[in-house]
C-alpha cells in the first residue's frame, strides 16, 4: 500500500489523496517531495526532459555507438545502465504522480 497525502481540498472524508512521490525506489523513505504548487504541466515539462534525456542515454548503447560502449570496462557500463534504470524509475514515478492529479 502507498502511503499517500490528502489533497488541498482535503477537508471532507470524500477527499482524494495523491500517493506520496516515491523516487528513489531503492530506498525505505522517499527521498525527494514534489512542492507545493506543482502543477501538472511542470511535472509533464519534468518528464518530457527526463524522457528526452534517457532516449539520448539509451542511444549511447546500440548500434555504432553500442560498440564503444561495450569498449567501456563492466563497472562503467553497469553504472551507465542504473542511471538509465533510475531515469525510467523516475518517469514512471512521475506518470503516477500526474495520472493521481488528474484524478482530482
Amino acid at each position: 500500500m502507498n502511503p499517500t497525502t490528502p489533497t488541498p481540498d482535503a477537508t471532507s472524508t470524500t477527499a482524494r489523496r495523491i500517493p506520496v512521490f516515491n523516487f528513489p525506489p531503492l530506498t525505505t523513505h522517499p527521498l525527494y517531495a514534489i512542492a507545493e504548487g506543482v502543477t501538472i504541466g511542470n511535472l509533464e515539462d519534468l518528464m518530457g526532459a527526463r524522457l528526452d534525456q534517457l532516449q539520448a542515454m539509451l542511444t549511447m548503447t546500440y548500434g555504432e555507438s553500442g560498440e564503444d560502449f561495450r569498449r567501456n570496462n563492466d563497472t562503467l557500463q553497469e553504472s551507465y545502465m542504473w542511471a538509465c534504470f533510475m531515469a525510467s524509475n523516475e518517469c514512471r514515478e512521475l506518470f503516477r504522480q500526474i495520472e493521481a492529479r488528474r484524478a482530482v
